[in-house]
C-alpha cells in the first residue's frame, strides 16, 4: 500500500524535519533486497560523518562541464570515474573510462557521418554544423533537424554512461544552434534534453550498478534544467539503459519468417507499452513494468538460442523500435559508440566459462585470438544500420595485428568510408596504446591520422581532415607513419623478409588469470619456498634499456595451479623461458621497449614478451 508522506505531513512536522522533498521517480530511491535486510543496519553517526566530514569538504555540482570547461567542483562525470577506477576493478573487466576530449570527437565523427548519408547537405556544410554549430551554410535545416530527432545512438559497452552523455551534450547543442539561428524547434533545453533521452539513446551493460550510474547521470543532466520550484517526474530509463549481455545472444539481423511475424505482430505493442511506462510512476509503473517484462520474456522464451546465456540480451526484443518498427530498408542503429573491454574472454577473467564456447560460436570465424574487444566490433557490424556510422577505440593490436585480419577485412568490405586515428601514448593511464576507428558508407576511402598524445585529440578532426596518406599493408593492416623517413625505415624492414621468430624463441609471460588466482600467486599466505623476483612492463625503462625494481614476486610453483583453473587460462609457461639469458620487451608501446636480462632469471607477466637465441 502505497502513502504520500509529503502530502499527509505537508507543512506539518515531517516537512518541519526533512523541508519540502519533491517526487522524483525513475526508481531512484526504490528499495531494494539490502533495503529490505534487517541484518544490514548503518548507524545515523555514519551517515553523518559521510555527510559532514566527508562530502562537506567538497563543492558539488550536477552540471558535466564540455571537454574544454573546468570546474573547481565534483560533477557527475566523478560517478562514472569512481566506477570505473574502484569498483569494476580494472584489471579483471578490462574497463577504462573514456575522457572526455576523446568522447566528444568520437561523437562528432559518428554524427558528421550519420547526417552525410541521411541528408542532401555537402560535407562542408555539414562539418562546419557540427564542429562550429554554426548552420548557416545548411540547404534544409528543417530536414537537419527531422534526422537529428529520429537518429538512434547505442552504447553496447556503455559502463557508468561517458558516450550517452557525450551524445546528449552534442545532440542539444546542435539543436540549440538550428533554434538560435533559424529559430526552428521551439523548446526549453529540459524539454530537449527529456526527447533526446527518451528518443535517441540506448545503451547496455552487463554489470547492474554500471547501469545505475549512467541512468543517475541522466537524470542529474536532465533535472539541472527544469525552470520551476517542483519538478517532473524523472523518466524511467529501465528499457532504454538495459543490464545484460550484449554478445551472446542471437544475431539481430538475422531472423526466421516465424520470428519476424511474431515480431511484427507484438512489436507495436510492445514500444508502445514501454512509452507509457517510461513516464508512469506509482502502482501504474509497476504493473507496466510487469507487462512489458512478460512480454519480452514470451518472445525470448519461444526464440531464445538454446545455448545463449540466460542474461543474453537479444536487441530485436528488448528494441523492436530499432530492428523491427523503423521499415524495411532500415534494421539497426543509426549511431554506435563504444569502448569496449580489453580482456581475452569471458571465462579467463571474468570466470564465466560457459559464455565462451558461445562466443566462439558466434565470432570464431574472424579467426585469431578471441578477445572481448574483437566480439564487440564483430557484434558492432550487426547492431549498425547498413547506411550507420560506428566510432569506437580500441587497443592499437586492431590497426596491426595479423589475427584480426579477417575482421579487418570485414569492415572494409561492408563499411569502406574509414578513418583511424592512432594515439602514441597511453590514453587510460595503461600500457595499452589505442586507436580510435570511424567506420560508414560513403565516400569510399581511407584516411588516418597520428596523435601524440590523448590531449591532441582536440586537434585531430583538424589532422584528419588534412588528408594524410594511409598505406593497407598485407592483410589489411593499417600502416601509420609520422613521417618519410619511418616509412622508409618500415619498407626495409619489410624487404628484408627477415622475421624475429627466425631468430629467436618468442614467448609470453606468465597468465595469472581471474582475481583470485592472481592473488594466490602474487599475494601467497604461508610459507612460500618458490618465490621469484617477476616484472611487468612498466619496469622495463623506455629510455635506458634497463629492468627497474621494484619487483613483484610470485610464487613459482606449478602445483598451485589446479586443473580447472589451468583450463580457465592461467598459466605459469615454461620454466626455461625464465631461466636463460632473454630479451624482455614491452608488449604493447608505441616504440621498442626492452632490457636484457643476463642472470637474474627474471619472471614476467604476459605484458612483457621473452625472446631467447
Amino acid at each position: 500500500q502505497e502513502h504520500d508522506l509529503m502530502g499527509i505531513n505537508r507543512g506539518g512536522l515531517l516537512a518541519e524535519l526533512i523541508g519540502e522533498v519533491p517526487y522524483l521517480n525513475g526508481g531512484l530511491f526504490e528499495q531494494e533486497d539490502d533495503d529490505r535486510d534487517d541484518a544490514i543496519s548503518i548507524p545515523d553517526e555514519s551517515i553523518r560523518s559521510i555527510l559532514l566530514d566527508l562530502f562537506g569538504r567538497f563543492n558539488f555540482t550536477v552540471t558535466e562541464s564540455t571537454p574544454l570547461d573546468i570546474e573547481v567542483a565534483v560533477d557527475p562525470e566523478m560517478l562514472g570515474r569512481v566506477f570505473e577506477e574502484l569498483v569494476t576493478g580494472r584489471h579483471e573487466s578490462g574497463s577504462y573510462y573514456t575522457p572526455k576530449p576523446v568522447v566528444s570527437f568520437m561523437c562528432r565523427e559518428a554524427l558528421k557521418g550519420y547526417l552525410g548519408t541521411s541528408v542532401k547537405e555537402k560535407p562542408a556544410a555539414v562539418e562546419k554544423f557540427i564542429e562550429d554549430r554554426d548552420p548557416a551554410g545548411l540547404r534544409n535545416s528543417e530536414a537537419v533537424l527531422e534526422a537529428l530527432r529520429r537518429v538512434k545512438v547505442v552504447d553496447p559497452a556503455c559502463g557508468s554512461g561517458a558516450y550517452l552523455l557525450g551524445m546528449l551534450h552534442e545532440l542539444l547543442e546542435l539543436r540549440q544552434a538550428l533554434f538560435a539561428v533559424n529559430q526552428l524547434d521551439p523548446k526549453t533545453t529540459y524539454d530537449r534534453k527529456l526527447e533526446i533521452i527518451q528518443s535517441n539513446l540506448y545503451g547496455v551493460d552487463l554489470d547492474e550498478f554500471a547501469v545505475n550510474i549512467a541512468r543517475l547521470r541522466l537524470w542529474l543532466s536532465l533535472a539541472v534544467d527544469y525552470d520551476g520550484d517542483k519538478p517532473e517526474p524523472l523518466p524511467n530509463l529501465d528499457f532504454k539503459i538495459e543490464v545484460g549481455d550484449s554478445l551472446t545472444a542471437s544475431d539481430p539481423q538475422h531472423a526466421t519468417d516465424l520470428f519476424r511475424d511474431l515480431m511484427l505482430k507484438n512489436s507495436d505493442k510492445l514500444v508502445a507499452l514501454k512509452a507509457e511506462y517510461m513516464k508512469s510512476h506509482g502502482a501504474n509503473k509497476r504493473r507496466l513494468y510487469s507487462e512489458v517484462r512478460t512480454a519480452e520474456d514470451g518472445l525470448t522464451r519461444a526464440l531464445r538460442d538454446t545455448k545463449s546465456p540466460e542474461d543474453a540480451l537479444d536487441w530485436r526484443v528488448c528494441f523492436p523500435e530499432v530492428f523491427v518498427s523503423r521499415g524495411a530498408n532500415t534494421s539497426g542503429f543509426d549511431v554506435l559508440l563504444m569502448n569496449p573491454p580489453y580482456v581475452a574472454t569471458y571465462s579467463k577473467q571474468s570466470e564465466k566459462v560457459a559464455r565462451e564456447d558461445v562466443l566462439r560460436e558466434h565470432y570464431g570465424s574472424f579467426g585469431g585470438r578471441l578477445n572481448l574487444f574483437t566480439c564487440f566490433i564483430a557484434r558492432a557490424r550487426e547492431l549498425l544500420d547498413s547506411h550507420g556510422a560506428g566510432v569506437f577505440i580500441v587497443p592499437d593490436s586492431y590497426a596491426t595485428s595479423d589475427s584480426y585480419a579477417l575482421l579487418r577485412a570485414e569492415f572494409a568490405r561492408r563499411f569502406p568510408n574509414q578513418t583511424w586515428v592512432i594515439i602514441r601514448s597511453a590514453v587510460f593511464g595503461a600500457s595499452v596504446r589505442n586507436v580510435i576507428v570511424y567506420v560508414g558508407r560513403q565516400p569510399a576511402m581511407i584516411r588516418s591520422a597520428i596523435a601524440t598524445t590523448p590531449d591532441d585529440v582536440t586537434n585531430i578532426d583538424h589532422i584528419v581532415r588534412q588528408g594524410r596518406s594511409t598505406i593497407w599493408g598485407r592483410n589489411h593492416r593499417m600502416n601509420f607513419f609520422a613521417d618519410t623517413f619511418e616509412q622508409e625505415v618500415w619498407t626495409h624492414v619489410v624487404r628484408s623478409r627477415g622475421k624475429l621468430d627466425q631468430y629467436f624463441d618468442i614467448r609470453d609471460g606468465v597468465n595469472p588469470g581471474p582475481r583470485q588466482v592472481r592473488d594466490k600467486l602474487l599475494n601467497p599466505t604461508g610459507r612460500i619456498t618458490s618465490r621469484r623476483a617477476l616484472i611487468e612492463g612498466r619496469n622495463i625503462d623506455p629510455k635506458g634499456f634497463f629492468v627497474n625494481g621494484p619487483y613483484m614476486t610470485i610464487a613459482y610453483d606449478p602445483a598451485l595451479l589446479s586443473s580447472a583453473e589451468k583450463k580457465a587460462g592461467s598459466s605459469l609457461r615454461d620454466p626455461q623461458v625464465f631461466l636463460s639469458p632473454k630479451v624482455v620487451s614491452r608488449q604493447t608501446a608505441d616504440t621498442l621497449v626492452a632490457a636484457i636480462d643476463l642472470g637474474e632469471n627474471l619472471v614476467t607477466l604476459n605484458s612483457v614478451h621473452c625472446s631467447r637465441s
